[in-house]
């Protein structure tokens, strides 16, 4: 839709005002006179509002197009022309319908919404419908839901994770992040921004499987999506009024969760028989079933490999490694204790952990995994590992819990040279 000035006589200012919303947003300003002439041209699209436009033609001719983007929607336009004394002319074209007002004198202010109006109107309304071609997507359902899920079976134990999981805000925080970072003019050359934290995982499945066809038998890669979103839990202990963090973004990535299972191939590119398979169908090694693929908009992306092992009571938790740094400080907390003080804290009201499931990953490349970093990264902050064990423990009372344990080798740059660091995190969650 668009707007068409072809004359203003002297001050014409247009607000379109939305039928859903108490906002308001002005779409343009214009000032002319002395007989100038007037041809302005305002294409009205759907997205987010800017500013509107100020045209000043007294001295001279004013032509040409300017857009203005609004929301999509319906809105009400409110004209105000102002005239400086003699005549007023007033004249605006909107999506094909002529709106004029004039007089051969007069000086103030007139309304335009009605007041001397031709045709009469008593308001102007229009609507400026959604861009379908930059409008967001919908991931939020798939656009194919008659093949279903896949059953929880071929899933494994990814099972168990299916869902939006969240863990406490503020002081009740049970996440725990201890992060190197390089900063040449500080002592040591590093910084550590150590912080509790909460977030949100959701994990859900996919309608269909990925299969990776070898010839004459298929690895099936049967996926959830996960993604991730991790906030501070309180402001940083100093001076956090100048500058709080709290409840504020600080990570977010997404990816998939694999489990991975040999099974026949199918014939030809759709089926719907299968080729012959080796006698017997090997099965996947059990030391590489689990797969978590990670992308981290650092410019990191990680592929962890592992397995899964059953236990009952409680979990054994990793330790950080207290010969590397910045664990090389006693001062240093240690996430991983966050994940038994979690545990302590259930068992002092009754409830302790009947079975837990671990699934343990790494990008060791010895069981096939990987870390990939830009450039700069490789230059500054380089992941060389990646291990994480997530535990999915059912509790006592009927309830499920999750934790995590995650540490990344990493070589920051301190002064010339690439230094070892270790950053870990860790944090139990319960579904939302």
């Amino acid at each position: 839709m668009e707007i068409h000035i072809t004359k203003c006589d002297n001050a014409l200012t247009l607000v379109a005002w939305p039928q859903s919303d108490d906002v308001q947003y002005e779409i343009c300003t214009i000032l002319s006179g002395n007989g100038k002439s007037v041809d302005v041209t305002i294409p009205i699209t759907a997205g987010e509002y800017q500013s509107g436009i100020s045209l000043n033609g007294v001295g001279a001719p004013l032509s040409g197009s300017y857009p203005v983007s609004l929301p999509a929607g319906g809105y009400t336009l409110a004209v105000t022309g102002v005239n400086w004394g003699g005549p007023w002319n007033f004249s605006f074209t909107l999506n094909g319908q002529k709106y004029e007002s004039s007089n051969a004198s007069g000086d103030g202010v007139v309304w335009l919404g009605g007041n001397g109006l031709k045709p009469p109107a008593s308001a102007i309304t229009f609507q400026v419908p959604q861009d379908h071609a930059t409008a967001p997507p919908n991931i939020t359902t798939p656009l194919v839901t008659s093949a279903g899920p896949p059953a929880h079976a071929v899933l494994g134990y990814l099972s168990g994770l299916i869902g939006t999981w969240n863990s406490p805000r503020g002081e009740s925080a049970t996440g725990f992040n201890v992060m190197p970072l390089p900063q040449r003019d500080a002592p040591g050359g590093y910084v550590l921004k150590n912080f509790p934290y909460y977030e949100e995982i959701t994990f859900a499945t996919i309608a269909g499987s990925a299969p990776n066809r070898g010839g004459n038998l298929t690895q099936n890669c049967n996926t959830l999506f996960y993604e991730q979103r991790v906030y501070f839990a309180t402001n940083p202990t100093g001076d956090s009024k100048s500058n709080p963090v709290i409840d504020k973004l600080v990570h977010a990535e997404n990816g998939a969760w694999l489990h991975l299972v040999y099974q026949a191939q199918q014939a030809g590119p759709y089926g719907p028989g299968t080729v012959p398979e080796p006698t017997p169908l090997p099965t996947q090694p059990q030391a590489t079933e689990y797969v978590k693929q990670v992308s981290v908009p650092h410019g990191n992306s990680i592929l962890a490999v592992g397995n899964a092992t059953v236990s009952k009571g409680n979990p054994t938790f990793p330790v950080a490694n207290r010969s590397v740094p910045p664990f090389t400080d006693p001062n240093v907390i240690d996430p991983n204790t966050y994940l038994q003080k979690q545990l302590d804290a259930l068992k002092s009201k009754g409830v302790s952990v009947v079975e837990c499931v671990a699934i343990h990953l790494t990008t060791d490349r010895g069981v096939s995994g990987n870390v990939a970093d830009i450039r700069f990264e490789q230059r500054h902050a380089t992941v060389d590992r990646y291990d994480t064990t997530w535990y999915i423990e059912k509790l006592s009372n009927g309830t499920t819990q999750l934790q995590y344990s995650q540490t990344m080798s990493m070589k920051l740059l301190i002064g010339a040279n690439l230094v070892d660091f270790i950053h870990v995190d860790a944090n139990t969650l319960v579904p939302a």
